[in-house]
């Protein structure tokens, strides 16, 4: 056997780590009879390397209060790059190197493979609400004339928040302090 044009050698096993080898193979029998085969060997046993970009959370407890763009991107010193993926449903389906996220919850899975088949992948849940609390007012009295209540004034309020969910209410009366008047536990 003949590795790289190192010169011939008696092999019978031999062990190949990450690389490119040329090998050459010769045979002969008794009668003089010769063969001789050549073959190139490609061994990539590590996994890519990769860069996963997501923007920092803009928000209280994670949350992103803005849609962010999240990428991936990879490198392999071996067999070369084939795929830089992410999945927004848990492998279901990838898409390409990158994805703006709209309001919700993901378990975003970020994945690179290279030509050999060699992965690596991380997964992140990455949250975005973009869409401010709603409040709504309820005023009870007697309504007089001009702009005035002839009456005491009870206002309720309703509030709701579809994407992060609610962490408290307070109010202020002609810009004094702001007082709690309702708390999620």
């Amino acid at each position: 056997m003949n590795i790289n044009d190192s010169g011939w050698q008696l092999i019978t096993d031999q062990t190949f780590s990450d690389g490119v080898y040329s090998i050459e193979y010769a045979l002969q029998d008794e009668a003089g009879d010769q063969t001789s085969v050549f073959e190139t060997l490609r061994v990539d046993t590590l996994p890519p390397a990769y860069t996963i970009t997501v923007p920092t959370a803009s928000g209280n407890n994670g949350w992103h209060r803005t849609q962010p763009t999240i990428q991936i991107s990879g490198t392999d010193t071996g067999s070369g790059l084939q795929a830089a993926e992410i999945s927004l449903d848990s492998g279901a389906s990838w898409i390409p190197t990158a994805a703006t996220l709209s309001d919700g919850t993901y378990d975003v899975t970020f994945r690179v493979t290279d030509v050999a088949g060699n992965q690596s992948q991380e997964s992140r849940t990455i949250r975005v609400d973009t869409t401010s609390p709603i409040i709504s007012e309820s005023i009870t009295g007697t309504y007089g004339s001009g702009g005035w209540y002839s009456s005491e004034v009870t206002v309720d309020t309703v509030t709701s928040d579809a994407g992060s969910g609610l962490i408290g209410e307070e109010m202020r009366v002609d810009g004094g302090a702001w007082t709690v008047i309702g708390s999620v536990a």
